[in-house]
């Protein structure tokens, strides 16, 4: 298909060929997330967490426990089928959360500035 729009030489072949190109890239990469999707989706289940190590979730009760699991499970099949580029938007976020509270409680200890007077 590659070939096919490469050797293209008028807009009228070229048009059809890349539109062909593009539809079969995104059909692929469509199976490609599902297929990604599914296989992270079995190793969430045998065992590999991306929530649970960040969490203790002992103290949780057996509801909330099994609602954590699950959304854990479903959270790191996402992230695995997404790439790197899904776990560094997941860590963004988390930094991002992190440094805002951290700013939130460093301003909570500040005392108020006074107004500025008028000249």
């Amino acid at each position: 298909m590659q070939l096919a729009v490469d050797v293209a030489t008028t807009p009228e072949t070229r048009l059809p060929a890349q539109k062909a190109l593009d539809d079969y890239r995104s059909q692929t990469g469509t199976y490609a997330m599902y297929g990604g999707f599914a296989l992270g989706l079995i190793a969430a289940v045998a065992g590999i967490h991306i929530l649970q190590v960040l969490y203790d979730i002992e103290a949780l009760s057996g509801w909330q426990r099994t609602l954590f699991r699950a959304t854990d499970i479903v959270l790191t099949a996402g992230l695995l089928a997404g790439g790197s580029k899904g776990v560094n938007a997941v860590t963004a976020v988390f930094g991002n959360l992190l440094d805002s509270s951290a700013n939130r409680a460093r301003e909570a200890g500040k005392p108020p500035t006074p107004p500025v007077a008028a000249p």
